[in-house]
């Protein structure tokens, strides 16, 4: 049942990094089976998450502000000079912070 369903009050605490879990609760403060009064606080901490951004046709500048803003590295692939035309992983995949994109740009 959710936290509200108990009686009690949700609230999402600060994003924490944790391995695999972009975006899941990692964490409950109080843990669980803790026994509450009605109204008393939950605090939730869920895995920090970042969305990869569409890069495909961009030029190498703008791909990699582009993927630097989401927090997370930019690696290319190849030698190519042109506008992006692939990126792993797909554009809107949720990732953990600081992973890495790797775009192919056309020759």
């Amino acid at each position: 049942a959710s936290i509200e369903a108990q009686g009690l009050v949700f609230q999402r605490g600060a994003d924490v990094s944790a391995s695999g879990t972009p975006g899941l609760a990692v964490s409950l403060e109080p843990g669980a089976g803790t026994v509450l009064d009605p109204g008393s606080a939950v605090t939730v901490r869920f895995g920090a998450s970042a969305t990869v951004p569409y890069v495909i046709g961009l030029d190498e500048a703008a791909a990699q502000a582009a993927i630097e803003a989401e927090g997370l590295v930019y690696a290319k692939d190849g030698a190519g000079t042109g506008n992006a035309t692939n990126q792993d992983p797909a554009a809107n995949t949720v990732v953990e912070p600081g992973d890495t994109v790797t775009v192919t740009f056309a020759p």
